[in-house]
């Protein structure tokens, strides 16, 4: 009996121990940085709204009526999430900021406006970014995106692919499976991050869609009668999950 009780003592010392140990080497979480200014831009332009988290202060602008109400409201913090609240003349507002995630909401509703007679109406602001707001009017631009001086859309089976230079639309289509070559110019055409190319010959037709950010790209070659080295009909197919690591060579891909 001695023993068993000696050997359940040494148990909770060791569990003891190790919780011991777990609390003295704990890595403890980085803190979150709050600014001093919050500032709400709404994605599609439509206002902002700039609140201080210390004082109060705010001011928002609703650009497409092009009205300004500012004053000092509360702001309570809790955690990541700013919280801020202000009753005005006719409206109340409310926001909430999402320090963590950069991502707020802002929304203001209006009883009544001094000196016109309008209908009550609830405006809400949202920013899904707050790294690139500012205090202006208008939906916030995104950098431009990087086109590539040459962009090569393959095959992951055999490594057929599509040659592209987009400042001039030249192209060249390597068919790997009987070594068949195709090349021309066509059309480029640029839609934010996306770039779209498209050939259309009598004897064949070439599309192909491209994202330049996520550097995915869908192409179809279709040949309709022999041109080039090309004898026959055929269609290639190119799906291209990643077309960053591509090289204009055929064989499978690694």
């Amino acid at each position: 009996m001695r023993k068993l009780s000696f050997l359940f003592l040494v148990i909770v010392l060791l569990a003891s121990g190790a919780a011991q140990a777990q609390k003295k080497y704990r890595i403890a979480p980085t803190p979150v940085k709050t600014p001093q200014i919050v500032i709400i831009q709404d994605d599609a332009g439509e206002g902002f709204m700039v609140f201080d988290l210390t004082t109060g202060a705010y001011k928002c602008t609703l650009c497409e009526y092009a009205y300004d109400y500012k004053g000092t409201g509360s702001v309570k913090l809790d955690g990541c999430l700013a919280i801020f609240s202000a009753i005005g003349d006719g409206y109340t507002m409310t926001a909430y900021a999402d320090i963590c995630e950069q991502t707020a909401k802002c929304t203001i509703e209006v009883r009544t406006e001094k000196g016109f007679d309008i209908e009550p109406y609830i405006e809400t602001l949202s920013d899904s970014n707050l790294r690139d707001s500012q205090a202006t009017c208008g939906a916030s631009e995104p950098p431009p995106v990087t086109v590539p001086n040459e962009i090569i859309l393959q095959n992951d089976a055999d490594g057929s692919f599509l040659l592209l230079v987009p400042a001039g639309g030249e192209f060249k289509f390597i068919h790997c499976e009987d070594n068949a070559a195709l090349g021309g110019v066509g059309k480029v055409t640029l839609a934010g991050s996306w770039l779209n190319f498209e050939v259309i010959a009598t004897e064949y037709r070439i599309l192909a869609s491209v994202n330049l950010e996520s550097k995915t790209a869908k192409a179809v070659i279709d040949v309709f009668a022999p041109v080039g080295d090309f004898a026959a009909p055929m269609q290639e197919v190119i799906s291209d999950s990643n077309f960053a690591d591509n090289d204009a060579v055929c064989g499978a891909k690694k």
